[in-house]
């Protein structure tokens, strides 16, 4: 299932992107020290940034929903696996009455191979539904995590009173951060205290239903 692995990185490397360019406007606390630069000049730390990839890598709800993810996937990968090995018995079962002469009639072996094509198109369909399910289910655990940062990294600022925070990951957006400014750390802490804290809930997306032409 390479291309589900595939979504499931996609979803993996977009999810935290809601925190890049937040800008807050809240008022800037008097008791924040003030950071030192490479210069030795004396600055004020309106402006943070977080390290991406340490955040993806330690953030607890981010963590659970790239486990749901690869559950899913799994299931689906199981599910349409079935169907292909029901597919390619009922295959070689339709060849050997073919080599056997099994077939007491034109119209049974015509019977047999229309229903072949009914199981091939229905697995089709089948992977075509469960693809959707998927992407959906993305879409809405994207949402989730987003509208999550947003809402818990407004209320992390009310007591930090930054102008801006940033994400860098690699030589993305910063090229170059005073180490002062990075506060990666104290926002994971920050974010896993609350996902704990309020036991947040991953999205549900409704359950695939069987095609019909494969209803007895």
């Amino acid at each position: 299932m390479n291309k589900t692995h595939v979504i499931i990185e996609a979803i993996l490397a977009v999810a935290i992107i809601a925190l890049f360019a937040l800008f807050f406007s809240g008022k800037k606390s008097n008791t924040k020290p003030a950071l030192v630069t490479a210069d030795g000049q004396k600055a004020a730390a309106s402006i943070a940034y977080v390290r991406m990839d340490s955040l993806m890598s330690q953030y607890e709800y981010y963590k659970a929903v790239t486990e749901k993810l690869e559950k899913e996937a799994e299931g689906h990968r199981v599910q349409l696996a079935g169907r292909a090995n029901a597919l390619q018995k009922a295959a070689e079962d339709f060849e050997r009455r073919m080599r056997t002469n099994a077939f007491i009639s034109a119209e049974a072996q015509q019977k047999e191979q229309n229903r072949l094509m009914q199981m091939q198109q229905s697995g089709q369909r089948l992977e075509a539904e469960l693809t959707q399910k998927f992407a959906t289910q993305q879409q809405l655990m994207l949402e989730d995590i987003q509208k999550t940062i947003r809402e818990q990294m407004a209320e992390y600022n009310k007591e930090h009173g930054y102008a801006l925070i940033l994400t860098t990951a690699g030589l993305d957006n910063i090229l170059y951060g005073e180490p002062a400014l990075d506060i990666t750390d104290d926002v994971i802490k920050y974010l896993n205290e609350r996902f704990k804290k309020e036991s947040t809930s991953i999205p549900e997306v409704p359950a695939t239903e069987t095609p019909a032409t494969e209803k007895k």
